[in-house]
């Protein structure tokens, strides 16, 4: 039985390449009696893989910017709190009442077990000048923990420590911007500037931060102070924590 099997196995083998060599030659056919429509066809299909991949890629490195951009603004888990009006009756109070910050609302938080880290941030535009150049700024009174919370480094020496806030010093961390205004290519660490005409000593500067987020100048466009020396204000612009 098997041996008259085999012949016809054979045969069935031979008759589907017969078939697959005629449907590639009818199909080779085709292509070259018409060349141009099978070429836009290609050209079709290529550039739709291209375009899809290119959109995909685009997407991806967006997604990735935005979140990088945040991530330089606000590291996770911080909470900014500002003041404001009460939108309705409250404790007898009318609505619409103005809400302030003070400092003791900083050291009422601080004593939760919940917080981490706290600053507070007390916000003002002023001029800054060193010699001769002048520019205008943000100049934000805060705390050390600060830099953790809103992701600031320091590309030449340091942020603001809690000597600099215990003893009063008239120091300052610059953004990239306000450093390159300034002074140029001239080392600014050491050097000091004149912020609304009072002298402070620098003690870091900040990369070329990329940010997305923000809601006062940006960072590399600001100065940062320790909050005890810039709390002549009675109020407190912003609570930061985590």
């Amino acid at each position: 039985v098997r041996r008259r099997g085999a012949p016809s196995s054979r045969w069935g083998t031979r008759r589907s390449v017969r078939l697959y060599r005629d449907v590639i030659g009818q199909a080779v056919g085709s292509l070259l009696a018409h060349r141009f429509r099978a070429a836009l066809t290609m050209l079709g299909i290529a550039w739709g893989i291209v375009t899809v991949v290119l959109l995909m890629a685009y997407g991806t490195g967006f997604q990735r910017a935005i979140m990088y951009g945040f991530r330089n603004a606000f590291s996770q888990g911080t909470v900014l709190v500002s003041g404001g009006q009460t939108s309705m009756q409250a404790g007898g109070e009318r609505s619409g009442r103005r809400i302030m910050l003070k400092q003791a609302d900083v050291d009422a938080l601080s004593e939760l077990g919940s917080v981490k880290l706290i600053s507070p941030e007390y916000m003002q535009s002023v001029p800054i000048g060193y010699g001769l150049r002048q520019t205008t700024a943000g100049v934000r009174g805060v705390s050390p923990e600060y830099a953790v919370m809103r992701s600031e480094t320091a590309e030449f020496g340091r942020f603001l420590n809690h000597e600099d806030i215990e003893n009063h010093r008239r120091v300052a961390f610059v953004g990239y911007d306000v450093a390159r205004r300034l002074f140029s290519n001239i080392p600014p660490v050491g050097e000091t500037i004149r912020i609304g005409g009072l002298p402070f000593e620098i003690v870091g500067v900040m990369p070329n931060k990329a940010q997305i987020s923000n809601y006062f100048y940006p960072d590399k466009l600001s100065v940062f102070v320790p909050y005890t020396v810039n709390m002549r204000r009675e109020y407190v612009d912003n609570i930061l924590f985590q």
